[in-house]
């Protein structure tokens, strides 16, 4: 009897124990709150870190800015011309770009120089917009925009900083227009056609016609060079101004050369008879092995009037470069230019250029 009592006693312990511990339901869900609080945690710290990210990093990504600088200064060694002996700022563009839709994108530029009197001088030098493959996978571009040809030959002649292009300072084509372009790329060249308002993009009396101008360039393979090609049809005050021009450019190692001809066609009203201006330019450029330093050298021919006798232009630049840094490369070169049309025949100059961009 006394066995009895103590197995039932032992039987209402067991099952006392057995209600105050928790069931196999409450292990899974206990889990499964400690799996949400990991969860929380982690969402929590990314949020934090996203946040933290967006007060320093806030800037649109869809905008570009850049831009380069020319500062330079240049010594008569003449004593000609009095303005050069100075330092100056030759060029300072800043340039916006924005991408305002899928196939969409806008390019603003400002350009500020000194000025003969010392001042300064700011004004537009691009403002256009651009739509990727708007037109049989060529890319439409509308405004203020590179004209076909001075951007190019600048790029393949590399040192814009110490002059402009031959066909630019001789004022036979310009380096900006006002106007539509078609602009593409194929497997060894590329190709861009412009209508503009023609004599570049900030001229103020304009006739009514149009310019059409084109250019193709193309490598004519293996080691052998580019070749390009332009031609102009345009007008300047109801008469006929035609241009065009041609250039062989390439690379050889660590020489880059190139050699370029653009010719101009503009009737003459008052004289009653077509002028014929001839341009030649010849230049390259070596980069040392294993150093930032190079050398340089151009030549060109000018000669503004095919008729006239005694006017003949010439211009040699040499000289070299070293870049100081990643983006910034300083350049000096001796500047000799005759004109048999001048009194003073030759003018010998030296010219030092810091060109940074960013």
């Amino acid at each position: 009897m006394k066995k009895l009592k103590m197995l039932i006693s032992a039987a209402f312990l067991m099952a006392a124990l057995a209600a105050v511990q928790p069931p196999a339901l409450a292990d899974a869900e206990i889990d499964a709150l400690k799996a949400r609080l990991e969860s929380l945690e982690k969402e929590v710290a990314e949020v934090k870190a996203a946040l933290e990210n967006k007060s320093i990093n806030h800037v649109d990504k869809s905008v570009e800015i850049s831009g380069v600088g020319y500062l330079s200064y240049a010594y008569d060694m003449d004593g000609i011309d009095q303005a050069a002996n100075e330092f100056a700022v030759d060029r300072w563009y800043f340039t916006v770009r924005k991408k305002t839709g899928e196939k969409t994108s806008v390019r603003y530029t400002t350009d500020v120089k000194t000025t003969p009197d010392g001042n300064f001088d700011a004004y537009l030098k691009y403002g256009y917009v651009e739509m990727t493959g708007a037109v049989l996978g060529a890319n439409m571009v509308f405004g203020l925009q590179d004209a076909p040809w001075v951007g190019h030959e600048d790029s393949e002649w590399r040192y814009r900083m110490q002059q402009k292009s031959a066909s630019d300072l001789a004022g036979l084509l310009n380096s900006v227009e006002f106007g539509v372009a078609l602009k593409n790329k194929f497997s060894n060249g590329d190709y861009h056609l412009l209508i503009a308002n023609g004599e570049g993009g900030n001229r103020r009396e304009r006739d009514t016609g149009k310019d059409i101008q084109g250019r193709i360039s193309f490598a004519l393979g293996g080691k052998a060079p580019k070749l390009s090609l332009y031609g102009d049809v345009g007008s300047i005050d109801g008469n006929k101004s035609n241009r065009i021009g041609a250039m062989v450019s390439g690379r050889a190692g660590r020489f880059s050369y190139g050699l370029s001809f653009m010719g101009g066609s503009d009737y003459d009203g008052y004289a009653d008879r077509t002028v014929r201006e001839r341009v030649y330019s010849v230049f390259t450029n070596h980069n040392f092995t294993d150093s930032p330093w190079s050398v340089f050298a151009r030549y060109d021919h000018n000669d503004p009037d095919k008729s006239v006798s005694g006017d003949l232009i010439s211009r040699v630049i040499a000289g070299v470069a070293v870049d100081l840094d990643k983006n910034l490369n300083l350049s000096i070169a001796a500047h000799v230019d005759g004109d048999d049309a001048a009194a003073d025949k030759t003018d010998k100059a030296v010219k030092a250029v810091l060109q940074v961009k960013y």
